[in-house]
């Protein structure tokens, strides 16, 4: 994990071009959000940085600060030093929860003026790279307007920082197609766009769904790095949080959980939560943590057993047909004909099984349509054959006539 720090330090002192590649080398890791707890000294809690340093996936530490929780400069201080010291690169974000899915300019300029006047207290600790602010912008905001918000906002921040800034896509970090329309209209070319993945998410802008790993595989043609800033198991919602975790992971995103602790929602890998406890004498995963953690670096070989094994033939009266899927990732099914309706669920994690829809075939010929399956880079294809009423009707009356009926 130490290099992965070194070339995060390089990139903060210019020793490294602007990023332009798709991807980014940095491990996967998780979101720690500790500044909301301890009353009476804010932040001030023990983060559990001896637990985190068994868990060795973890080589990335998101770091939330509050401005406006009275939050000593020791305290944050002390949160980057932990995680430098758990041979962690760090990311720091400002993160004001009143301003998530803002479209209020100003206070997008108040974050690139809070990193104004701390950043260079901040960097006593140890190098980090910046998160300008969490999830301003909302679903509403067009690409000229988060563009030219962040081109105002961006140049605050160079004034006293020369490394990688992250911007976190405007709809809370869901709406990939603002966020690509708005890339060329950015002039700073040394920005990483961050995307958060919950069961929530939802693309307003153009598809107007639930957002799908297709999503992100539109947007990685973006000229840009893309991380993963946030992800999480909760949350009611259509999206497969799973799915589209595996699917960046593919791309060769960096993926940072959310959370460590300190949520709020349940979504604490270790406890006790900060909500019930603040200064606990030791942490212990939660039920949470284990598909959590399972989402972050690498991971096997995906493998995957569908149980079709040659065409499935059906009659021409309109039914139903299901099929398991098992397998040790995530995996998506889709039809390969119009009148074949896949039922969810779409796409899925682990063994599930999945059920197709056919309507009654009333044409005049047998119809041929296909199902495929994919996980990885493991792709299955099977055929289906649907009769029609007149074919069946002649076979029906051949079969009556050799009974003499």
């Amino acid at each position: 994990m130490l290099p992965g720090v070194l070339g995060l330090a390089a990139a903060l002192f210019g020793m490294a071009a602007p990023l332009s590649a798709k991807t980014l080398d940095w491990d996967d890791g998780v979101n720690v959000q500790a500044g909301f707890f301890n009353g009476a000294d804010k932040g001030n809690i023990p983060i559990g940085w001896d637990l985190m340093k068994k868990f060795d996936k973890i080589g990335t530490v998101r770091i939330e600060i509050p401005p406006d929780q009275d939050v000593r400069m020791a305290t944050m201080q002390d949160w980057i030093r932990g995680a430098l010291g758990n041979d962690c690169a760090v990311i720091v974000t400002y993160h004001r929860y009143q301003d998530n899915g803002s479209n209020d300019v100003e206070a997008l300029l108040n974050a690139a003026n809070w990193w104004k006047a701390n950043f260079a207290a901040l960097s006593e600790a140890g190098p980090f790279t910046v998160n300008l602010i969490n999830e301003w912008g909302g679903h509403s905001i067009t690409p000229e307007q988060y563009a030219d918000a962040y081109n105002k906002a961006i140049a605050i921040v160079r004034e006293v920082y020369s490394g990688p800034i992250i911007v976190d896509i405007p709809g809370w970090g869901q709406e990939t197609v603002t966020a690509k329309d708005a890339s060329s209209l950015i002039k700073d070319r040394n920005i990483v766009f961050s995307i958060h993945i919950y069961s929530s998410a939802y693309v307003e802008q153009g598809p107007h769904h639930w957002m799908q790993p297709k999503d992100l595989v539109d947007f990685s043609a973006v000229d840009r790095p893309v991380m993963i800033g946030e992800f999480g198991g909760t949350r009611e919602g259509g999206a497969d949080w799973a799915a589209l975790t595996d699917q960046a992971k593919a791309l060769g995103w960096t993926v940072i959980a959310w959370a460590w602790n300190g949520d709020g929602e349940g979504m604490n890998m270790v406890m006790p939560s900060w909500n019930d406890e603040h200064s606990p004498k030791a942490y212990y995963p939660s039920m949470y943590f284990a598909p959590i953690y399972a989402r972050i670096g690498s991971t096997p070989d995906p493998q995957m057993l569908v149980s079709v094994r040659e065409l499935i033939h059906l009659g021409p009266w309109a039914g139903s047909f299901t099929f398991a899927i098992h397998s040790n990732a995530s995996w998506t099914v889709s039809s390969g004909s119009e009148w074949i309706e896949c039922l969810t669920p779409q796409s899925g994690w682990g063994t599930q099984t999945v059920t197709f829809h056919v309507p009654e075939n009333k044409d005049s010929a047998n119809r041929v349509g296909s199902i495929t399956v994919t996980c990885g880079d493991i792709t299955r294809t099977f055929p289906v054959q649907q009769g029609c009423w007149a074919e069946h009707n002649r076979s029906e009356k051949e079969r009556l006539a050799k009974l003499g009926k």
